[in-house]
């Protein structure tokens, strides 16, 4: 892969499958070993080597659909999670502790507001510098929103329901 200028990184798959059920991991079939060799100007500048087990069988991706599903799991790794870990502070935070279904519904609400800020940047930030918002910035615009969002702003988010029960749901709630 060429990283842009004079940077590039070279990987070379491993693959084993003489591992299987090790540890009592019955589902274990296959452990790959990625090592990348990042180069910038022609010097090797970067040696490493990453480790990942797997369930499926060694021959029933290419070397190439390997390297893809690798890559795949650090895109989600360095996208979500990582905004979740250190923009919103989820793993300093966990909020509810004892409460699994609470902390269930946490989680999937801090992934409804990230989508909600990701769509916000891809859509409505469209130039680039724009796009390059920092989280903790589009984290503060959607507080502030939140907080300033009047009941006439919010009417036209309502669901209306059509019959007897349109008149509860179009109307805030009292208290």
């Amino acid at each position: 892969d060429h990283l842009g200028g004079e940077r590039r990184v070279v990987r070379r798959l491993y693959l084993c499958s003489e591992m299987t059920g090790f540890h009592d991991w019955e589902h274990l079939r296959t452990v790959l070993r990625v090592s990348s060799q990042t180069f910038e100007h022609g010097t090797l500048t970067k040696n490493e080597n990453r480790y990942f087990l797997c369930s499926l069988g060694p021959d029933r991706l290419s070397p190439e659909q390997w390297l893809k599903l690798v890559r795949q799991y650090w895109m989600v790794e360095n996208g979500p999670h990582w905004t979740l870990d250190v923009a919103v502070q989820e793993d300093a935070h966990p909020w509810i502790e004892s409460e699994p279904q609470g902390a269930l519904v946490l989680a999937l609400l801090r992934r409804v507001a990230y989508n909600m800020l990701s769509l916000f940047r891809a859509v409505t930030l469209r130039a680039e510098d724009n796009r390059a918002t920092p989280w903790t910035r589009l984290l503060e615009r959607f507080k502030l929103t939140l907080y300033a969002a009047l009941d006439s702003d919010l009417v036209e988010l309502r669901v209306r329901i059509p019959g007897p029960a349109a008149a509860r749901c179009s109307q805030p709630a009292a208290g």
